[in-house]
């Protein structure tokens, strides 16, 4: 969540936006807590407690109080207005299945890159390493075939 190669410092840093619309993260997690470099934003609903905003803003983070969309979630064509308002023209968006396929389904992806580290995260005590990957490709389909380095 922050720039990993800098050029003596000089490389800002992106903004952070968080989207959470049940304010359900803890304001102690270190992306909220003010102790990352560069900024957060954290966008949510009606449906976040006025306390919880509070802690965010004291702690530095810019909060957004959006609408919802049919499934009550944030209603990301409000998300992209407003971000559009700030004069912030482009996103990259990482996220779990429901985030991701919520940009798809609004039809509001142009352009999709995919990286795959040779790590596959678990727990941390249980993160495995990846000692090959292969890849073949059938048409427009690619299968990715791994082996795991400590196997039973």
């Amino acid at each position: 969540l922050t720039t990993r190669y800098q050029d003596s410092g000089t490389t800002p840093h992106p903004l952070r936006i968080v989207l959470d619309s049940r304010a359900r993260l803890p304001t102690s997690l270190t992306l909220l807590t003010g102790q990352l470099p560069g900024k957060t934003l954290v966008v949510t609903t009606n449906k976040a407690k006025p306390n919880w905003i509070k802690r965010l803003r004291e702690r530095g983070n810019q909060v957004w109080v959006l609408p919802t969309d049919d499934e009550q979630h944030i209603s990301l064509v409000a998300l992209l207005d407003k971000l559009g308002e700030h004069n912030i023209m482009s996103l990259l968006v990482e996220g779990g299945a429901i985030c991701r396929d919520a940009f798809f389904n609004e039809g509001l992806v142009n352009e999709v890159h995919s990286f795959i580290s040779p790590h596959i995260i678990a727990s941390l005590a249980h993160k495995q390493t990846l000692e090959k990957i292969s890849s073949d490709e059938f048409k427009q389909d690619h299968f990715f075939q791994f082996s795991m380095e400590n196997t039973l």
